[in-house]
Order: structure tokens, then C-alpha cells, then sequence
């Protein structure tokens, strides 16, 4: 048992393990960052002679651990930090100066990470105004002003300037992190490729960018070198409004990677005739231009997210106006315009964009046996400003009538005078329906009970009382004759016996007692011989039930099967009958079946009868289905499934 605990451990903590370290061990993803990171690292090298103007290797560190899990940091950090080891064609800086410096960005890029998934409105992926300037202030203002220190501190050592080290390695970072991470992390991500700009205009933007960037180029070392600068900058703008932030960063993103290529060459973009105000100038200009037009798409991003949301609400809003069966109007006092939705056309059964627009079309669309009542409701609400609501009767196209309830505001000026009315509308045929179905099985109770009140009448008047009253003259009769005692006493207990019979018999249908007692099978077996004994008829019973069934299932079962077999006496013109009981899988099934003359089951159910709606609403009460199948001639199958349990019965 030891052993085998110890390796259900073992294999558990393996599983864990491997789950845990699927995403940092993937070959595909490890080697694209180990790429991506020694390009960015060897051309942050080799774009500049003295100090990078974007330190871009930081940049996709950054974006590397915001894309994956804490607990997978250390594969990153452990790729990156042999790279930074790399020999460039600067000349040969001490050892301990490249550990220092590679110390530094490795806890920048980490610590800003961490930050940015732990602060209040920090995130992974900055997609509003919040986000985004917790993702400036934290990774291009305050970590890098922290890391400059120390990098200007190191820098120092070597004999370099302090602040100029300071603001160099400051704005280095901090551009970097500005323009490229973005750009990055939306790339990789799919939660920011919600955008969909046309083809056309797309390449459009592309071939205007290019030409931009061109035109730059040629006039960077020119007269109008300053002018160069803000080509591109009507296309960032354009990309931030249209495309997102997707579009803002790539695009900058692009015009970072041609502008510190090769910065001390006078032919490169943003070159000012010497090195230090072009790599200056470079800073600035970017500086200035990549958080607005970073803003700018964030500004858009949120209006676009606030706009599809909107979208989906109104459609989610139609789609359970159209489900509830619910239209409004929004009727203009001054001009007369009634606006419909498509919603509220549907409901008085016109096409979209059919309604006349005007209180007449309206009027035209009511019942006529409503429509003088509403119209004066009408008037009466514009007069006094009051809410109203009421119901009414409207005749579709096609003649059928459909009943709707609508409510109404009257808006007023701030003098009083009405402006407009609004209100919905909502279809309540169904309701209406069932209310009168409701009242049309009221009705055709209360006549059931007064039909059997009266037959259980004539039974007791016409059969058991006058027996009785027989039974009273031959006994007088006997007084006169009592030689006849011998013979006529006989004769009193027979029918005495019948009477009790039946007596017994009606009782029996009003409340049977052994189905109480003796349980549903034996009471239902019990029922169906007396009553095809009664009837001089044949009931052909089987019973396969080996459980106790409930009580108020053994009722409804007795009930319909009551019901099924006077209505077969009644109207099938046969004397044999099957009535089978069984018990299944879940559930009990009662079948009652004749061989005779048959009906139409929905006429039946049509009529004004209640013995089929009684004996739906009875097996309805406990879950079950019933099935009737009965055609002119055919005979009739009444078949009953009740959901059914031992468990149910304890």
C-alpha cells in the first residue's frame, strides 16, 4: 500500500509539474523569444555609436513575461541573460560592467511586470485610459528613471558624464517600453484584433505611410529637415482613430526601428548634421508623438468597446422585445409622426417599414368594437398628461384577431405642453387565450358536477328509490297474506341483496375504498371486475406492477381509467375491453384498449365535454403523458406513462 502511494504521488506531482511547465518548455515559443530577443539586443548595439536612443531588447522581455505565467519568469530571464554576454564592435567594457548592466534591465523588465499585473489598474494587455497610464507610469517613467541611476551610475565609473549617461539611458528605456511593447503584446495577443478596417482603406494607409516615410528620408538632411519630421504624423493619427491600438504602435513602432538605424549617418531619418541633436531630437519628437497618439487609440478602443457593447445590448434588448412579444412608439405631438419599431409592426401583423405613421393608420388597425374606446383614451392622455394603459383587440391583414396591452407617458416642455407621447406595447393573445380556455374549463366543470350531481340523482330516484318503494308495497302486502312469508322472504333478500349491490357499486365509483386500503393494483382489479359484472361486460385485465405504487398515483391512474371505460361503453358499441397496468423502467403504463367504433380525437377534445381534458389535467398533475390514438372505425388505444421510482413510495 506504501508503494503504491508513492507512486500515485509521484504521479500526481509529475502531472502537476508538466502542466505547470507547459507553456515555458514549449520549443516553438522559448526559440521565437530567444530570436527576438538577440535581434533586439544586437541592433540596440549596432544603430548607435555611443548611447541607444530605444533599448529594444527590454521591450520584448517586458512583453515575454506579461504574456506568461510568474511561476514561468526564471526560463525567460535564463535565455536572456547569456545573450547579453554576446561581444559587440563597441570596444571592450569591463566584465563587471556588463553584469551590472544586464542585472539592471533583467530586474527592471521583471519588476515592472509584477507591478503591472498587481496594481489596481494594472494590466497585461492596456486597453483603457486607466490601464494605459498605469502602464506609462510604471514602465516608462518611473522603473526607468530608477533604472538610469543605476545604469548612469555604472556609466560614470567608465568616465562618462552622469546626467547626460541619466537621461540618455532614461529615455532609451522609456521609448522603448512606449513604442515597442505595445506594439507586441497586441500582436501576440488576440484579444486586441477586434478591429476590422476595410481593405481598401487599409491599403490606402499602407501605401501613404510608405510614401510618407520616403518623403522624410529625402528631406532629412535637407533645408527642411524639421519639416520632415511631421510627414508621418497624419498617419499615426490616422492609424490610432481607425485601427486601434494595434495600428498606433506598430506604426510608431516602425518609425522607431527607421529612425535609430544607423542615427549618426546624416542620410537617416532625423539626422540634424551631428550625432547628439539628431539622438536628442529622435528622443523628443518620439516622446511627443507616441503618448499622444497612444492616447488617442486607447480614447478610440474604449469608444468603439463602449459602442459594441451598445450594440449587443440593443440586439439583446430587440431579441427579448421580439421573444416577449413587446414593441414601442415614441408619437410626436408637434408633426403628428408616430415611429414604430419593426417589433411593434409585428405585433398588429404589418411588415417592417409598413405602418402609416400617423394616430389614423393606428386607429384603422383596432377592432372596431374597441376602437372608439381607445381612440377617446387617447385623447384623454394628450389632454391631461396622465399615464394610462388598457387592452384591445386588433384584426391583422389576414382577419385573425390578436389582443394587445399598451402603456403611454405624455412628455412635456417646462411650460406644460406635450411634446411627445411614448409607451410599449406588448401581445397578449396567449394570455387571452388561456384565460378564456381557463374560463371555458370552469365552465365545463361546474357542468360535469351538475351531470353527475343529476345522474347520481336519477340513480338514487329512478332506480334505487323506487326499488325501495316496491320493496315497502310487497312487504304491506305480506301483512294481508303472511301465509305467503315462506316464499316472499326469500324474494326480499335477493332483492335487498341487489340493492345493497348497487348501492355498493355507486359508492364504489364516488370512493373506492379498497384502493385505499388494499392498494392501486388490487383496487383497480377490483373495480374493473365489478363494473364489467354490472355491465355484463368483459374486461380483459393483466397487472405486471411488483411495487407499491403512491397514493395520489394509484388515484389518478383509477380516475382515468374510469373515465376511459364509461366513455368506451358509451360511444365504442363493443362488450370487451383490455386494460393492462405495467411497470417499467421509471415509469408505470396503464394502456386501455377496444376494438371499437373509434372518434376523432381532436373534434373530441373540441367539444364540450370534460372527460378527455379531465383526464390530461389528472395525468398532467403527476408528470405523466397520455396518448390517445382513435380513428372512425379503428377502435381506440389509451395509452398513460407515469415517471415512477420505488424511492417515490418511501
Amino acid at each position: 500500500m506504501a508503494h503504491v502511494a508513492e507512486i500515485s504521488v509521484a504521479r500526481l506531482l509529475q502531472s502537476k509539474i508538466s502542466r505547470r511547465y507547459v507553456f515555458a518548455f514549449s520549443p516553438l515559443k522559448l526559440s521565437l523569444f530567444a530570436l527576438a530577443y538577440l535581434i533586439a539586443y544586437v541592433y540596440g548595439n549596432f544603430s548607435q555609436t555611443a548611447a541607444s536612443p530605444l533599448w529594444f531588447p527590454d521591450s520584448v522581455l517586458l512583453c515575454a513575461l506579461l504574456l506568461t505565467p510568474i511561476n514561468e519568469w526564471w526560463v525567460y530571464l535564463v535565455i536572456a541573460l547569456p545573450i547579453r554576454f554576446i561581444p559587440t564592435h563597441h570596444p571592450a567594457v569591463p566584465l563587471w560592467f556588463v553584469f551590472a548592466t544586464s542585472a539592471n534591465d533583467l530586474i527592471k523588465a521583471t519588476l515592472a511586470a509584477y507591478l503591472l499585473r498587481r496594481l489596481r489598474n494594472g494590466s497585461t494587455h492596456p486597453s483603457n485610459m486607466s490601464q494605459l497610464a498605469t502602464f506609462l507610469g510604471v514602465s516608462v517613467f518611473f522603473l526607468p528613471s530608477l533604472s538610469a541611476f543605476a545604469g548612469a551610475g555604472a556609466r560614470h565609473l567608465l568616465g562618462y558624464g552622469f546626467w547626460i549617461s541619466w537621461y540618455q539611458w532614461f529615455l532609451g528605456d522609456a521609448l522603448a517600453n512606449a513604442v515597442l511593447t505595445p506594439a507586441l503584446l497586441y500582436w501576440f495577443s488576440k484579444q486586441f484584433r477586434v478591429l476590422r478596417p476595410r481593405g481598401a482603406e487599409l491599403m490606402v494607409w499602407i501605401a501613404g505611410f510608405l510614401l510618407s516615410l520616403l518623403l522624410a528620408l529625402s528631406l532629412a538632411h535637407s533645408a527642411y529637415s524639421p519639416i520632415a519630421v511631421c510627414i508621418p504624423v497624419p498617419f499615426l493619427i490616422w492609424a490610432a482613430t481607425r485601427f486601434g491600438l494595434i495600428g498606433a504602435s506598430t506604426s510608431l513602432s516602425v518609425i522607431a526601428f527607421l529612425a535609430t538605424g544607423r542615427i549618426a549617418e546624416r542620410g537617416a531619418l532625423f539626422s540634424m548634421g551631428f550625432e547628439s541633436r539628431s539622438l536628442l531630437f529622435l528622443q523628443l519628437f518620439l516622446f511627443v508623438v507616441s503618448i499622444p497618439v497612444l492616447s488617442i487609440a486607447t480614447v478610440m478602443e474604449e469608444k468603439n468597446a463602449v459602442e459594441k457593447d451598445l450594440r449587443e445590448s440593443e440586439q439583446r434588448l430587440r431579441l427579448a422585445q421580439w421573444a416577449a412579444h413587446i414593441g414601442t412608439f415614441d408619437l410626436n405631438m408637434q408633426t403628428g409622426v408616430d415611429i414604430w419599431q419593426p417589433e411593434t409592426e409585428a405585433l398588429y401583423g404589418l411588415r417592417p417599414g409598413s405602418f402609416g405613421r400617423t394616430l389614423t393608420a393606428f386607429e384603422d388597425l383596432i377592432h372596431p368594437d374597441d376602437r372608439q374606446r381607445i381612440m377617446g383614451l387617447t385623447q384623454e392622455m394628450i389632454k391631461t398628461g396622465q399615464d394610462t394603459d388598457d387592452e384591445w383587440r386588433v384584426v391583422w391583414p389576414d382577419g385573425s384577431v390578436h389582443w394587445i396591452a399598451g402603456r403611454g407617458r405624455v412628455l412635456k416642455d417646462q411650460s406644460g405642453k406635450p411634446l411627445r407621447m411614448v409607451g410599449v406595447n406588448m401581445d397578449v393573445t396567449k394570455r387571452k387565450q388561456a384565460e378564456q380556455a381557463l374560463a371555458d374549463l370552469t365552465r365545463k366543470l361546474i357542468e360535469a358536477q351538475e351531470q353527475e350531481r343529476a345522474r347520481i340523482g336519477r340513480e338514487l330516484h329512478d332506480d334505487i328509490n323506487q326499488r325501495l318503494a316496491m320493496l315497502s308495497v310487497e312487504i304491506e302486502q305480506l301483512r294481508e297474506k303472511p301465509s305467503d312469508m315462506n316464499g316472499l322472504v326469500h324474494e326480499f333478500r335477493r332483492q335487498i341483496g341487489e340493492l345493497s349491490s348497487d348501492v355498493q357499486a355507486l359508492s364504489h365509483d364516488l370512493h373506492s375504498s379498497k384502493l385505499e386500503y388494499l392498494g392501486a393494483v388490487a383496487g383497480i382489479r377490483s373495480w374493473c371486475r365489478e363494473f364489467a359484472e354490472r355491465n355484463k361486460l368483459e374486461i380483459d385485465f393483466g397487472a405486471d406492477v411488483s411495487s407499491p405504487l403512491p397514493r395520489d398515483l394509484g388515484i389518478s391512474l383509477f380516475r382515468v381509467l374510469q373515465e376511459a371505460l364509461q366513455n368506451a361503453l358509451k360511444h365504442s358499441g363493443v362488450k370487451r375491453f383490455e386494460v393492462h397496468l405495467r411497470e417499467g423502467t421509471g415509469e408505470i403504463r396503464l394502456e386501455v384498449r377496444d376494438s371499437g367504433k373509434g372518434f376523432d380525437v381532436q373534434t373530441a377534445l373540441q367539444g364540450k365535454g370534460l372527460g378527455l381534458t379531465s383526464m390530461r389535467e389528472r395525468i398532467r398533475l403527476v408528470n405523466g403523458t397520455i396518448t390517445i390514438e382513435s380513428k372512425p372505425m379503428s377502435g381506440t388505444i389509451i395509452l398513460v406513462r407515469v415517471p415512477f421510482t420505488q424511492r417515490a413510495t418511501t
